[in-house]
């Protein structure tokens, strides 16, 4: 997150790309494309977001049994590494559609995401996916608008799409960091759970609810054989409360 709010600051090192007219770069004014166009700034941004992507792997891994978190991560991931090996000076139609591709594969695993979500923390994770959606959008339209427009965002607010941009890439940073799973998730956030299950304090999440189920039936099972062969003993007889209560034989009986 830091690194995406210093480029401006790094481009007067020479560190980051910086266009001719600067800060009134082409089509839409500046943008964390245009940036991140040298390869020294590529690899920092590469390096940078390792962690928040390998996050949102270990998050993954904890709702394994929902499929949808699994494919929009995968397309999320191809999207964005491609959007970091095709720069916009040079390959501006395959960084276009790569843009498009992983914002909005993040924002459907993002929401799927929020579905498995510790309740202490869903209104934080709730705004960051609110946040990235409105800067996203913004995204579309103000490119939409240099299309309709070429000098428009370049001679009124050169800054409104970097602006815009970092906001919507510094909210996906974030999420992944304060997202936390919810055992205690709904029985439609739990496919693999069985609809016919008693419902217990704790609803029990992927393939542990029928291990768990299996034992208790098991447990019960063993129970009732218990109770028979100390009903056929002679053992115990039932008291008026309907339990059982320990009867000890007499020596003399055996006699």
């Amino acid at each position: 997150v830091v690194y995406i709010w210093s480029l401006p600051f790094l481009a007067e090192t020479g560190w980051v790309n910086k266009c001719e007219m600067y800060p009134k770069c082409e089509w839409v004014g500046l943008s964390v494309s245009n940036y991140i166009s040298t390869p020294q700034a590529t690899g920092a941004m590469a390096g940078l977001f390792y962690y928040p992507c390998i996050h949102m792997w270990m998050n993954a891994k904890e709702v394994d049994y929902d499929r949808c978190v699994y494919l929009s991560l995968l397309i999320f991931q191809f999207a964005f590494g491609l959007f970091l090996s095709a720069p916009i000076v040079e390959y501006s139609n395959m960084h276009g559609m790569s843009v498009v591709t992983f914002c909005v594969a993040s924002l459907f695993h993002f929401r799927a995401m929020m579905r498995h979500c510790l309740s202490k923390r869903l209104w934080k994770c709730r705004v960051l996916l609110w946040v990235s959606s409105f800067a996203f959008m913004q995204v579309f339209v103000l490119t939409f608008m240099s299309h309709m427009d070429h000098r428009i965002l370049i001679d009124n607010c050169p800054w409104l799409f970097y602006v815009t941009e970092a906001l919507g890439l510094s909210s996906q940073a974030i999420f992944p960091m304060l997202w936390f799973y919810d055992p205690e998730c709904e029985q439609q956030a739990c496919p693999s759970t069985p609809a016919s299950l008693p419902s217990p304090r704790t609803e029990l999440c992927g393939p542990s609810a029928g291990v768990v189920a299996a034992a208790s039936a098991s447990a019960r099972a063993g129970n009732a054989n218990s109770s028979s062969a100390k009903s056929s003993l002679g053992l115990g007889h039932a008291s008026p409360g309907g339990g059982r209560s320990v009867m000890l034989l007499d020596p003399s009986d055996a006699v």
